[in-house]
């Protein structure tokens, strides 16, 4: 269980820079040599043009990684789904597909630091 912020573009009718905040919640397996889990998680999105502040993403994703002691470096696949308001009564909920790379440091047993590339 954690907390995460994030930066990123929106691509729509025309590219917005957007900031995202959220909680993530899963679980990891050690299997020896590899990682592998699952991780469910929301993030809260501000986009520059969008005037509501009901817009967010749900995400839940399977991992693979590497076991590299206090590394770990590890691939994602799953299934992201948005929820959007443009503040002129224009909804859009729409669910499709998340992938991207990650890695992870061990900081202590019960705490770890990382950072993701996704693309939706």
């Amino acid at each position: 269980m954690g907390l995460q912020v994030g930066t990123g573009t929106f691509d729509g009718a025309t590219s917005e820079d957007l900031t995202s905040y959220g909680l993530h919640a899963g679980y990891l397996r050690d299997l020896g040599q590899y990682v592998v889990g699952a991780e469910i998680d929301y993030d809260r999105l501000e986009i520059d043009t969008f005037s509501s502040n009901d817009n967010g993403v749900t995400r839940l994703k399977g991992i693979v990684g590497y076991d590299a002691g206090k590394l770990l470096p590890y691939a994602i696949l799953g299934a992201a789904n948005f929820q959007f308001e443009d503040g002129l009564g224009g909804d859009l909920d729409t669910l499709g597909v998340v992938y991207g790379v990650g890695a992870s440091y061990k900081v202590t047993d019960k705490v770890r630091l990382g950072a993701e590339v996704l693309q939706h």
